[in-house]
Order: C-alpha cells, then sequence, then structure tokens
C-alpha cells in the first residue's frame, strides 16, 4: 500500500522537480513521527516508506526525520513550540514531500502548512478517519492511508475463545483504554 501511495506522490514530484543538466536530481523528504521512540509500527512504516521512495526516484533522496513526541501530551499538544522549533530547522531547506505518520501529526502539518511547507505535498499514514476528517480538504497534493483498527472483532473472537472470561483489556500504547 505504501508503494502505491508513493509512486502516485513522486508522479507530482518528479515533473514539478527542475532538471539541471547532468546534475542528480535530491529529493528532500521530511518524515514526522508522533513519538519519541521508535517503535516496531514506526520502523516498519518508516523502512517501507523509506525503500519505496528510493526504489522509485532516479536521483538521491534524503530523509530529514522528526519525532515530535505528540503522545507524550494530552490533546494541548504545545504546537507554537513546535511550529516555531521546525520554522528554525528546517528554513531555507527546500522539501518535496512531507510524511505525517498519525491524525495529530497529521493535524500539525495540515494546521502549519503555509509557514511550514508551503506547496509541499503531504502523505500521511495511520490517521484515524475520524480524528482528521474536519482538517482535511481535497488538495490534490495531500493523500495517505487510514488507520483501520479491528479491535472489535478481535475483542469478539477473544471472548468467543474465552466464553468465561469476564473482562478485557486492550492496550495501545500511550492512548485511553478501551475495556469490555
Amino acid at each position: 500500500m505504501i508503494g502505491r501511495l508513493a509512486a502516485s506522490v513522486l508522479l507530482v514530484l518528479v515533473t514539478a522537480a527542475p532538471v539541471v543538466a547532468d546534475e542528480p536530481r535530491r529529493f528532500n523528504v521530511l518524515l514526522l513521527y508522533p513519538e519519541p521512540r521508535l517503535g516496531p509500527a514506526i520502523i516498519a512504516v518508516d523502512e517501507a516508506f523509506r525503500s519505496a521512495l528510493e526504489a522509485r526516484v532516479g536521483g538521491a533522496v534524503y530523509f530529514y526525520t522528526e519525532w515530535v513526541d505528540v503522545t507524550l501530551y494530552p490533546d494541548n499538544v504545545p504546537q507554537l513550540e513546535l511550529r516555531d522549533l521546525l520554522v528554525r530547522k528546517y528554513a531555507g531547506r527546500r522539501l518535496d514531500l512531507v510524511l505525517a505518520a498519525s491524525s495529530r501529526v497529521l493535524r500539525i502539518a495540515v494546521q502549519n502548512r503555509a509557514l511550514l511547507f508551503p506547496g509541499v505535498p503531504i502523505v500521511f499514514v495511520s490517521a484515524e478517519p475520524a480524528a482528521s476528517a474536519d482538517i482535511l480538504m481535497l488538495d490534490p497534493d495531500l493523500t495517505g492511508t487510514w488507520l483501520k483498527l479491528g479491535w472489535a472483532v478481535t475483542l469478539d473472537v477473544a471472548m468467543r475463545l474465552h466464553p468465561t472470561a469476564r473482562r478485557a483489556v486492550i492496550v495501545t500504547g500511550s492512548g485511553g483504554v478501551w475495556s469490555r
């Protein structure tokens, strides 16, 4: 899925890329991850996305990576401080693509897009439709894949396998806990 998504974004990038004779085109990609560390899911997304882009780009790809730590804060993310830091870090750098890996990171990227990376395509992964629908406009340079959690189905199967169980708890990371 990442491969097809990357291919469609690269079509936009390749057609917009200036060609300099005998000089390979370098793509600058900003990866925005929600957690302060690399967990198994982030590692899988990161490796798949990087390899898909590198396989399809004729020139070099340079990845800037930011772990914006939004999972450490409740809904009140320190957006102004984060925005100011990103502005300072990426001022004067040409970005060709931004990957936003979660609903909260996507919200930060879209809300600050005009200042941080105007006109740069954004690809999102693992965004929850209900948490992101209000900020998404049908821009041709904003695309991604939705997070589809099958917790309810998984819980139903577990309860059928263990019909005498009285309680089940699903641990989902640093977010809320749903139990039944």
